[in-house]
């Protein structure tokens, strides 16, 4: 987002801060197969972005709170449309 220009420096410095800071845990993971071969079929997403929507969605079975994290418009939209929480809740 800094690289395209849709957040500033100070915007993108205060989101690698509360990364680094959030209540995250780091998972390795990797989606399930058979999510992934369903939400291609839902949605028109970049790899990488329908990548993270059914690694979410995987992770959501076993952990129900997993919300998904993104700036992206049509990854945002695609996730609400699964049920996901997104967060930020309001696209810049």
């Amino acid at each position: 987002m800094r690289h395209e220009g849709a957040l500033s420096p100070d915007a993108h410095r205060a989101a690698v801060e509360a990364f680094q800071a959030g209540p995250w845990r780091e998972l390795n993971l990797q989606p399930s197969w058979k999510v992934l071969g369903e939400l291609s079929e839902r949605h028109v997403l970049k790899g990488a972005d329908l990548w993270h929507l059914a690694t979410t969605k995987t992770l959501q079975a076993t952990l129900p709170e997993a919300r998904i994290l993104t700036f992206d418009r049509v990854l945002s939209a695609a996730a609400k449309k699964e049920g996901l929480a997104v967060e930020p809740t309001a696209t810049p």
